[in-house]
């Protein structure tokens, strides 16, 4: 039991989650509800009309705008919606009452009345539209139903072709083939720069979990229940991704010119999972971290042709995300460059590894999938793909950052933090046999660094560092106490 505490408490920490087991459901994510009739009377269009949330605001395709909604989360884990409008078409006084609730998977169904002025209740019964539903919906960018043969994935024709997105500012781009845990599309946010620059993929992290009581009773990863779109990207857009190396503005930043890549995380895999139907305790989760990385990947490589070189990279969470991902994107990108930065996710090797632990893991993500073909020691060892990629990407750069007792990294393994700094230095000397790789180990207990540039080790920041890597500077080399 003692270790079964210890590992359930290892990723509440992961990228310091604060978490409550007596917290209210979250609210059902945005998204289009489809419905087999018109809500508005007398309304131009086809048989089929839509509620549609998004950012906070709610709309019906039929003829009434964006409004504000009044959503509640319930007990029960549906989400209760109210909105009124001035006008709808030719109806006065608009009111919906509505409760999204589940079908067969959380937040799939929307029921409810419309009412209005002079005009009875008109029922609401509308199903979260996604690619495979049978429906073509052209407004989420579907194109054909279903998924198979000359109709993508996505919906679309395959190959979707690349992102049309505006200079120096961020997108969100939806991905219908993309999905989270709870079933919900995804996507990612798109910020391009420089044309023939350097593409800068990162990762973003967030805890990660593997069972009934990681996954919804302790909540130790993010968006597992409420998915990731369009109005938790803005929020990020805001915040995590305006400063560090995201800041155009800053003259020192080595990465200000690069385009950026930002994938969201809300599948409790480190992006790592192909196993799109995880039942813990009866409910279906969705680990497709890395079948979702396959579909960005798809659009990515057209979107930006004449890029210069890519970096992936994460941390955390999105550190391993990037470190497993690392082979596909670089398949996928052909000829062109890829290197690896990885913003403490550490693969320690044995004895400092916690092998049972590990094979759970393997078995609620299925992470045979991600496994890069020919590297047999994969299998059995996550370590063992250093000295894969030592030997099979050699003339690229691969960087690991960590603080030398790292707590996280410690609760992660079940370590002491002389341990996380031993098993730190065991995988040093296993990198130090292939020339592509190099650490970045600054004393002390904290997580994470690439949000912290101008920490620094021996003299040396974390962006002049940075700087010498992506720059193919013959000076970079490892730093460490």
């Amino acid at each position: 039991m003692p270790c079964l505490r210890a590992a359930l408490a290892v990723v509440m920490l992961l990228m310091g989650m604060t978490t409550s087991i007596a917290a209210r459901p979250p609210l059902c994510p945005d998204g289009r509800f489809l419905q087999a009739t018109r809500l508005i009377p007398g309304s131009p269009g086809g048989a089929f009309d839509a509620v549609v949330l998004d950012a906070g605001r709610v709309s019906i395709a039929s003829g009434c705008q964006p409004a504000k909604a009044r959503l509640k989360a319930l007990k029960t884990g549906d989400t209760r919606v109210r909105a009124k409008w001035k006008t709808c078409g030719t109806l006065k006084k608009v009111r919906l009452q509505a409760t999204i609730i589940q079908d067969g998977e959380p937040c799939r169904r929307l029921f409810g009345v419309l009412r209005a002025r002079k005009m009875d209740g008109t029922p609401v019964s509308a199903t979260r539209t996604r690619c495979g539903d049978g429906f073509v919906d052209t407004a989420s960018g579907e194109t054909c139903e279903p998924p198979g043969g000359a109709c993508s994935d996505a919906c679309g024709p395959p190959g979707a072709g690349p992102i049309d997105a505006p200079a120096r500012t961020w997108t969100w781009v939806p991905f219908p083939d993309a999905i989270c845990a709870n079933g919900t599309p995804t996507g990612i946010g798109v910020n391009p720069g420089d044309a023939g620059g350097r593409l800068f993929i990162f990762l973003m992290g967030g805890g990660a979990c593997w069972d009934h009581a990681t996954c919804y009773d302790l909540g130790t990863a993010s968006n597992i229940e409420s998915g990731y779109g369009s109005s938790q990207f803005a929020s990020d857009a805001a915040g995590l991704l305006s400063s560090s190396l995201f800041d155009r503005t800053d003259a020192t930043n080595p990465f200000r010119n690069d385009s950026f890549v930002f994938v969201p995380y809300c599948t409790g895999d480190v992006h790592a999972g192909s196993n799109p139907s995880a039942d813990h305790g009866g409910r279906i989760t969705r680990h497709v971290g890395y079948r979702n990385m396959t579909a960005f990947l798809a659009r990515l490589v057209p979107t930006f042709p004449a890029a210069s070189r890519v970096i992936l990279s994460g941390s955390s969470a999105g550190g391993y995300g990037a470190l497993t991902n690392w082979w596909q994107a670089q398949q996928a990108f052909g000829t062109l460059r890829v290197d690896l930065l990885d913003d403490s996710g550490p693969p320690l090797p044995a004895p400092y590894a916690n092998e049972a632990l590990e094979q759970v893991w393997r078995n609620a993500w299925n992470l045979a999938a991600a496994t890069p073909p020919g590297c047999a020691a994969c299998a059995t060892d996550l370590d063992a793909i250093v000295a894969f990629y030592g030997v099979q990407l050699t003339g690229h750069r691969a960087a690991l950052l960590s603080y030398t007792q790292d707590n996280v990294i410690g609760l992660f393994f079940q370590l002491p933090g002389d341990q996380v700094e031993a098993g730190l230095g065991a995988l040093a000397t296993t990198m130090a046999s292939y020339d592509i790789w190099r650490h970045f180990y600054v004393t002390g207990s904290s997580h994470t660094l690439l949000g912290t540039p101008d920490v620094s080790q021996g003299g040396v920041s974390v962006r002049t560092w940075l700087t010498q890597m992506v720059t193919d500077d013959p000076g970079w080399a490892n730093v460490q106490p």
